[in-house]
């Protein structure tokens, strides 16, 4: 009897590492909310990222530079999904990544009925992706607090983009805000990599979501510095990151940058 329990013990041990293998990270555990099931999404939408008073808009170039660092954590795009991008490592992972404006002259865009559908599929993208993705990340304008935005900014007399109004209205922010408090299954990262998104959302997104890790920038910031801080994000959650290497590669407060980052990925 004491062979048959002896050789059972070894069984259930190879069975448990075979399934179960020990994590690389010791920090590990901390994101095993964002491994249930078989496969996890990360969700990426830029914003429209025009540069008013001139007449260029950036965010499909961003794009295309992000679908190249993606290649180099090595996801391959879907063939039949152009916005979709996978890895299988130990896990399966999505990255759907979608921008907001059909080209790179804001003019044109006002003309141009498709842009219509194009902010519309941004904005859903970003906004169902609260109650659908575990990650949701957003690179892009704040609107002085009024943002994220996906659409042809409201324009002053000057030809600047209407901050007054989008301060006074916040409709961005005001749906962000509706959309957290009604997800039944709430994102658990949120990633708003635009200009002093700290002050600007923080507060009010960690009332609304107590249990999110939100990431924010507190000061303005870069197109290259979020780019690069977006990238250490994703590094950071497909490698399981402990607290020191995560901040660094995001620029986080701690490695002297001016990221900031609240709930379970800012643990010990």
């Amino acid at each position: 009897m004491r062979v048959l329990t002896s050789e059972f013990a070894i069984l259930f041990l190879a069975f448990f590492v075979l399934v179960c293998p020990t994590p690389e990270s010791p920090c590990a555990v901390r994101y095993l909310s964002l491994h249930e099931g078989k496969e996890t999404e990360i969700r990426i939408v830029f914003g429209y990222k025009d540069a008013r008073p001139a007449r260029f808009v950036a965010d499909r170039y961003e794009r295309i530079s992000f679908s190249e660092r993606l290649g180099g954590m090595g996801f391959q795009r879907d063939p039949e999904d152009a916005d979709l991008y996978v890895l299988e490592n130990n896990h399966h992972w999505r990255v759907r990544l979608v921008h907001s404006s059909v080209g790179p002259d804001d003019e044109s865009n006002r003309k141009d009925s498709f842009q219509l559908w194009q902010s519309a599929y941004a904005a859903e993208s970003f906004y169902k992706g609260l109650g659908q993705a575990p990650v949701v990340l957003y690179d892009g304008h704040s609107r002085g607090g009024g943002g994220p935005d996906f659409a042809p900014p409201r324009l002053d007399a000057k030809g600047n983009a209407n901050l007054y109004w989008y301060r006074a209205q916040e409709p961005g922010f005001k749906r962000l805000i509706q959309e957290l408090e009604a997800a039944s299954h709430p994102t658990k990262v949120l990633g708003l990599f635009s200009c002093k998104s700290d002050d600007h959302f923080s507060k009010a997104i960690l009332s609304a979501q107590k249990s999110i890790s939100l990431i924010s920038s507190e000061e303005l910031l870069y197109h290259t510095d979020a780019l690069e801080n977006m990238e250490g994000l994703v590094r950071g959650l497909l490698g399981d990151y402990c607290k020191k290497k995560l901040d660094a590669a995001v620029e986080a407060e701690s490695s002297g940058g001016k990221t900031k980052i609240s709930g379970f990925l800012n643990l010990d």
